[in-house]
C-alpha cells in the first residue's frame, strides 16, 4: 500500500511538471508531446487510484473474514474446553459405575451361595 502510495505521488509530480511544460512551452510540437505525456500520466494516475481502491476493499474483506475467524476460534475454545470438562465427568461416572457394579457383585455373592 505504500508503495502503491509513492507511485501515486510521482505520478502526481510527473502530472503536475507536464502542467507546468505545458505552459511555458511555446513550440507546438513540444505542447502536443507534453499534452500526450500528461493525458498518459492522467490515465496511469487514474489505474493507481482504482488500484488503491481495490486494495482498501480487499483489505477491508479481510479484516472482516480475520475477525470472523477469531471469533470462530473463540467459540471452538469454549466448546473445547466443555468438552474436557464432560470428558472429566464421564470418567468420574465410569469410576462410579465400576463401583456399583463392585458392590453389586459382592451383594449378589452371598445371595448365590444360600
Amino acid at each position: 500500500m505504500a508503495e502503491l502510495n509513492k507511485k501515486l505521488r510521482a505520478a502526481q509530480a510527473e502530472a503536475k511538471k507536464a502542467v507546468e511544460a505545458v505552459k511555458n512551452n511555446k513550440d507546438t510540437k513540444k505542447l502536443e508531446l507534453t499534452k500526450k505525456v500528461l493525458d498518459d500520466t492522467k490515465l496511469k494516475l487514474g489505474k493507481l487510484e482504482e488500484i488503491k481502491a481495490e486494495l482498501e476493499k480487499e483489505s477491508e474483506r479481510n479484516k472482516k473474514e480475520m475477525s470472523e475467524m477469531q471469533n470462530q476460534i473463540k467459540s471452538l475454545s469454549v466448546a473445547a474446553a466443555e468438552g474436557e470438562r464432560l470428558a472429566g465427568e464421564c470418567e468420574e461416572m465410569k469410576s462410579e459405575l465400576k463401583t456399583i457394579r463392585s458392590e453389586n457383585a459382592e451383594v449378589s455373592y452371598p445371595c448365590r451361595q444360600h
